[in-house]
């Protein structure tokens, strides 16, 4: 898509970014246009974390990873619903479609700038839901009760078919690039970020999950009642994830927790 090129006055965000005379305050989104490229603050890394920034299985999901990133910002950008319908969580969803609404009732559409631009990533911290659901409505119809874990980083549902639902890993990641979606009045020619704004690079924080299915066997237990025996194997190199959904990112759902937990 071709952008016009701008003679009207030019805004700056809170963070001193430039905008066109778009105003960000006018695009409310999910994805925070123009965000800086600030290192993220230091934090402690789960044991599931360590694991993978040791493992072979790294380059894998970091590969993946860049790839899901891109395909999301194609599928904004075209406003393909039916792809972003596969790719987002549904609440995660939901916000998408109802902001993409809106601002095409404004008269604005996405644009892709620098769509040759090398994407990094990097893995910031994994966790593990075990008796929970990716989906977070069918999560909270199951009403699973969350139960004390002795390992930080794991959530533990006690949920009788906890075994079927499998178990999740949660990933957040920094994505730095050049990479990034902006914002057209085809009508004037208008954009939400500047011609040097956008040669910028720009940080933004990228949430997946995806679903790791244990081994799981069943025994007699004491007086003759089931006892189920959760096999479960998190060496990075033992797990294969499928179902991958992104479940939030910059931070629009707070994280999207589950049931009962206010960081995972």
């Amino acid at each position: 898509m071709m952008i016009a090129k701008l003679t009207t006055k030019i805004l700056r965000s809170p963070s001193g970014r430039e905008f066109a005379s778009i105003s960000p305050e006018d695009v409310a989104f999910p994805y925070i246009f123009g965000r800086k490229s600030t290192p993220a603050p230091p934090t402690t890394k789960s044991l599931l974390a360590v694991s993978l920034m040791k493992s072979r299985k790294l380059e894998e999901i970091v590969s993946g990873t860049k790839l899901a990133y891109r395909a999301m910002l194609e599928a904004i950008r075209g406003q393909d619903m039916s792809a972003l319908d596969q790719m987002l969580e549904k609440r995660l969803f939901a916000r998408v479609k109802r902001d993409s609404e809106r601002l095409k009732s404004q008269g604005l559409v996405f644009a892709l700038r620098n769509e040759d631009a090398e994407v990094k990533v990097e893995l910031n911290d994994a966790y593990t839901i075990i008796g929970g659901d990716i989906d977070r409505d069918k999560e909270l119809s199951r009403n699973p009760v969350l139960i004390s874990s002795p390992v930080p980083g794991i959530l533990l549902y006690a949920n009788p078919n906890a075994p079927d639902y499998g178990t999740i890993i949660k990933m957040k990641f920094d994505v730095c690039t050049k990479l990034k979606l902006d914002m057209v009045r085809p009508s004037t020619g208008e954009t939400l970020v500047t011609e040097g704004a956008a040669q910028e690079e720009e940080r933004h924080e990228f949430c997946l999950e995806g679903l790791c299915r244990p081994k799981v066997g069943k025994r007699r237990g004491l007086f003759g009642g089931a006892i189920y025996e959760m096999q479960l194997d998190l060496r990075p190199e033992r797990f294969e994830l499928s179902d991958v959904t992104i479940v939030d990112f910059d931070n629009a759902l707070k994280g999207n927790c589950h049931k009962d937990s206010n960081y995972i």
